[in-house]
C-alpha cells in the first residue's frame, strides 16, 4: 500500500508540468513550467497560475509591497542609529584624549604653608581695627 502511495506521489511530481505566466517590466508575457517540489526551495518563486504544493508564507502584491517599505525605514533607522553611536564613539574618544592630557601634565609644586602668616596679618589688621573703634568711642564721649 505505501509502495502504491510512493508511485503515485512520484508520478505527480514528474507530471506537474504545469505553466505559469511571467509578466515583464516592459508588459511582455513568458510562459514558463511550474516549479516541481522537487525545484522549490526557501526563496522559490511561482509565476502566475501555479499552483502551491508545499505550504509557506504567501503574500499579496499590496502586503508585500507594505512589508517593503516597513523594512526600507527599518533599514533608514538602523542607519540613522549607527551614525548616531558612531559620533557619540567620536566623542567618547575625544574627551578620553582631553582627560589622558590633563592627566599627563606634571603636578605643580606644593605651595608653602602660608597658614601662619595669615593668621598674623588677620590678628594685627583685627586689633588696628579694635583700637581704632575704640580711640573712635573714647573721643566722641
Amino acid at each position: 500500500m505505501l509502495k502504491i502511495a510512493f508511485v503515485l506521489a512520484y508520478g505527480f511530481l514528474q507530471t506537474s508540468s504545469a505553466v505559469g505566466v511571467w509578466v515583464r517590466t516592459d508588459g511582455s508575457v513568458v510562459e514558463v513550467s511550474c516549479p516541481s517540489i522537487l525545484e522549490y526551495s526557501d526563496t522559490t518563486r511561482l509565476p502566475s497560475g501555479c499552483v502551491a504544493e508545499l505550504p509557506g508564507v504567501w503574500l499579496s502584491p499590496t502586503r508585500y509591497k507594505a512589508l517593503e517599505v516597513e523594512l526600507a525605514e527599518a533599514r533608514s533607522e538602523a542607519t540613522q542609529q549607527s551614525e548616531y553611536i558612531r559620533i557619540l564613539k567620536l566623542q567618547l574618544k575625544q574627551a578620553q584624549d582631553s582627560l589622558l592630557i590633563c592627566t599627563a601634565a606634571p603636578p605643580c609644586a606644593p605651595c608653602k604653608d602660608n597658614s601662619f602668616t595669615h593668621q598674623l596679618s588677620g590678628a594685627f589688621i583685627g586689633a588696628a581695627v579694635s583700637a581704632g573703634g575704640c580711640l573712635l568711642w573714647n573721643t566722641t564721649r
